[in-house]
This record gives C-alpha cells, sequence and structure tokens, in this order.
C-alpha cells in the first residue's frame, strides 16, 4: 500500500511538471511567433498612410493634403519642379515604398521646399 501511494504522489507530481512545462513552452513559442511577425512588418518596404505620416511625424490629414496641393500644381502649370510625394494608390488606399520616401525627403529637405497644408501651398 504505501509503494502504491508513493507511486501514485510519484505520478502526479510528473504529470503536474509536465504540465507545466508545456505551458511555459507554449508561451515562449507564441512570443516567438509574435516577435517575428512584428520584425517581418517593421522590415516592409511598403507603408499604408498611417505608417508613412508616422514615418514623416506628421497626421495623415497633411500628407494627403500634401498630395492633394502637388497635384493641383501639377494641374495647373503643366509640369511640376522637384520631386513628388512618392506613393500609389489601390482601390483607393495609399501606399508608399519606404526607400523613395527617404528619396524625396532628402530632396525637399535640400530644396528647402515648404507646405502649408491649411492653406493649400507649396513653394
Amino acid at each position: 500500500m504505501k509503494n502504491n501511494k508513493g507511486l501514485t504522489i510519484s505520478i502526479i507530481i510528473l504529470a503536474c511538471t509536465i504540465v507545466i512545462g508545456s505551458s511555459i513552452m507554449a508561451t515562449k513559442v507564441s512570443t516567438a511567433i509574435n516577435m517575428t511577425s512584428i520584425d517581418s512588418k517593421e522590415k516592409s518596404p511598403v507603408l499604408g498612410i498611417n505608417e508613412a505620416a508616422d514615418y514623416l511625424h506628421l497626421s495623415e490629414e497633411q500628407v494627403i493634403r500634401m498630395i492633394n496641393i502637388e497635384k493641383t500644381d501639377l494641374e495647373e502649370d503643366g509640369i511640376f519642379s522637384g520631386m513628388m510625394l512618392p506613393y500609389f494608390t489601390v482601390d483607393g488606399q495609399y501606399y508608399f515604398c519606404k526607400a523613395e520616401l527617404d528619396n524625396w525627403l532628402k530632396e525637399v529637405a535640400n530644396e528647402h521646399t515648404e507646405y502649408n497644408t491649411a492653406e493649400g501651398w507649396r513653394k
């Protein structure tokens, strides 16, 4: 009887150890998967409007107004001097290539380009 009691306790301890170990491993795997998805998203060369706005430290509205200012300048003048904000649209949603945004930033910084999104002009 004492042998069976010791065996029962040993089995219970072993079962608890397996359950706790499995739980810890599952948590670590889940965390690793989440970190991988975050890393791949951060390394994506394509940004949505919200990510591009964050990257530029602007609001989404300011980015959209800048795009509209540039469109208006091009339509009115027939030409556009300098580099336009690089983007493409899919189903009406704006997307940006991060590398091209970097090139655009260098250009507008070197040219000291000014945008006034409240009044709708660029110079």
